[in-house]
């Protein structure tokens, strides 16, 4: 069966508004990508590819094909000309399959290039036992997303003369090993019964799943199930609504990433045990700055499947089907509004659950907690170069202002380590931002391996306060651009924020006989300085202690790691009025000694003085 999408060109002239700017063309650049980007799905070996067309798998051609079918109009006629049997036209097979259940047509050939894998044997009818177990998945794809989880079948494409058979079509091809799928859009309707356009649609898949990169020969079934599952959802998405992926009329971006998004979640509900999304999760995991809604990078849009997976495990599956249903209710992009809205409904805000869902993102792999995804065992660990700064000195003010500028949704995390304090204070920080757009500031404070207190504040404009900084080890805190209206997503966040931390430090039983610096101070950094006022020929003596009051170095008699008997020596003042001591951090066995509060006593014939030095241990 041979279609020529005429209609679908027509309604996209009619619906987009664009009779006049049909006859525009696109930028050459945007076009060349186009061609190159088909092409990599069907020709991978083509002259007029580049090397970095070939070399990353793509997973799904469904953006690609969307991209292609709006723009066909706008572009030149050399590139119709081209890509018109991939773009326009249907693929011929040589025999089809309707399975039992009437709900789908499979489309293939026993010879040529397209022809399916015949390793796994012919069945007794003369179908091959490949289309058989391509058959078997679809039906375990449908009765679990449209039976059990009641979404809307696929609409039928027997309304036109073309469509032949209301069962949904399914074309087996020889697909470039960049590409497990691809679901194109085909006719666009609408039903009757309201005004939201839809549209029918065919999946093609390829006819053995043998030579990619990721997978083995014999596991070709794992990768079949979860392209079924991806691809169908993605049918299920154009009946839904099928302009979902454009903000108006004249909106030529294709803003496909929530389908994207969508459909590898669904497949991991589907199919859990092949975890296939564990894949793309680096292209997420390694840009946490990068805007939610990135797509065409690193694969971002694959492993971003994690925004969807949080939902679900906060909330249960229920609630995308519930926003997917909320999308179909008008047409145009509304996929925010429709976070907003069901997540309300959930007892819940879109702000508070985006600085949850950040926060769950650092506890994964080695960092992972119980209380976050529940395989996040086997995510990826965020580096510690995620962080735009640490903290461990205070006051804190303007230090990175021209650092923190993440993307739409995106976040920057900081970290703030306790520092020593006399009386329980409170954490402190001020954002500064010219701009009012709106920002959320989530916070998490962090003892240990519990489970953290999460913090948010759906403004940045007042300071974020925690209450009893010394009942955490350190506070982790993150900006995150942020408007519900879609439409500002590339302005908001553009410009950097800068931030102050007011001085919480405070030291105990400070006299005239005794000065400390750095403090808190760094292990290894240089040494701490220990400055003692004298006003007598007594002899000083210095001693340091851990909180818990036990000795760790000092003492009269006291010899270094290195055998020198002076591990403390001094460097007198002007007439013998001060004496400074150094230390290098080390306890009496010459060992660096670990973060903590320390205490420093200082006795001077019979004086006494002692203060607490905040130490870290790098």
């Amino acid at each position: 069966m041979k279609k020529t999408l005429g209609i679908w060109v027509a309604m996209t002239l009619l619906i987009f508004g664009v009779q006049v700017a049909a006859a525009e063309t696109i930028s050459t650049a945007r076009e060349q990508q186009i061609i190159r980007n088909i092409l990599s799905i069907y020709e991978p070996d083509h002259p007029l590819l580049q090397a970095s067309d070939t070399q990353e798998i793509r997973k799904c051609g469904f953006g690609i094909m969307a991209e292609a079918r709006l723009l066909w109009s706008r572009l030149s006629p050399e590139s119709r000309e081209l890509l018109k049997s991939y773009v326009q036209d249907r693929p011929e097979r040589q025999v089809y399959y309707d399975t039992p259940d009437g709900h789908f047509r499979i489309h293939y050939d026993t010879t040529g290039k397209d022809s399916v894998d015949m390793r796994h044997g012919v069945d007794t009818d003369g179908v091959p036992m490949y289309v058989k177990r391509v058959a078997d998945i679809f039906h375990e794809v449908w009765e679990r997303e449209v039976t059990d989880m009641g979404y809307p079948g696929p609409p039928a494409d027997d309304f036109y003369p073309e469509g032949s058979s209301a069962a949904y079509d399914i074309y087996l091809t020889d697909l470039s090993k960049l590409f497990y799928g691809l679901t194109h859009g085909d006719e666009i309707f609408q039903d009757g019964t309201s005004d939201i356009w839809r549209m029918t649609s065919f999946i093609e898949l390829d006819n053995d799943y043998q030579g990619y990169s990721l997978y083995g020969p014999d596991e070709w079934e794992a990768i079949l199930a979860v392209t079924v599952a991806h691809e169908f959802f993605h049918a299920v998405q154009y009946g839904i609504d099928a302009l979902e992926f454009l903000e108006s009329e004249d909106d030529t971006s294709v803003d496909f990433w929530w389908h994207e998004m969508s459909s590898t979640w669904m497949e991991d509900i589907v199919y859990d045990d092949v975890n296939d999304y564990y894949y793309y999760l680096p292209g997420f995991f390694n840009h946490p700055d990068w805007a939610l809604n990135t797509q065409r990078k690193s694969n971002y849009e694959y492993g971003a499947c994690v925004w969807p997976r949080y939902l679900t495990e906060r909330f249960g599956n229920d609630i995308m089907y519930d926003i997917w249903m909320q999308c179909g209710e008008k047409s145009w992009l509304n996929t925010i509004e429709a976070w907003v809205d069901q997540i309300e409904a959930y007892g819940s805000t879109l702000p508070e659950e985006l600085g949850r869902f950040r926060l769950w993102c650092y506890f994964s792999g080695d960092r992972y907690r119980s209380f976050a995804f529940s395989e996040g065992e086997q995510y990826p660990t965020f580096s510690d170069t995620i962080f735009v700064a640490r903290h461990m000195e205070y006051p804190v003010q303007d230090t990175i202002s021209n650092l923190i500028a993440p993307g739409y949704m995106g976040a920057s995390y900081l970290e703030f380590m306790r520092p020593v304090l006399n009386d329980v204070k409170d954490f402190k920080v001020q954002f500064n931002y010219d701009e009012r757009e709106q920002w959320i500031v989530a916070a998490a404070g962090l003892i240990d391996y519990s489970d953290p207190e999460v913090f948010i504040q759906e403004s940045i404009f007042i300071p974020m306060v925690v209450e009893n900084w010394q009942q955490y080890e350190s506070i982790m805190v993150l900006p995150i651009p942020y408007d519900e209206d879609y439409s500002k997503r590339n302005s908001i966040g553009t410009r950097a924020v800068s931030y102050m931390v007011s001085d919480t430090l405070q030291v105990s039983d400070s006299d005239s006989i005794l000065t400390i610096r750095p403090n808190p101070y760094i292990v290894g950094e240089g040494e701490l300085l220990v400055i003692v006022n004298r006003y007598s020929k007594d002899e000083t003596e210095v001693f340091f202690y851990n909180a818990a009051g036990e000795f760790i170095r000092g003492g009269r008699n006291e010899i270094s790691a290195d055998g020198d008997p002076t591990p403390f020596y001094a460097a007198q003042g002007e007439e013998d009025i001060s004496e400074t001591f150094y230390w290098d951090g080390r306890n009496a066995a010459g060992e660096k000694v670990a973060s903590g509060v320390y205490l420093c006593l200082v006795r001077l014939g019979n004086q006494t003085s002692l203060q607490k030095i905040a130490v870290f241990r790098q």
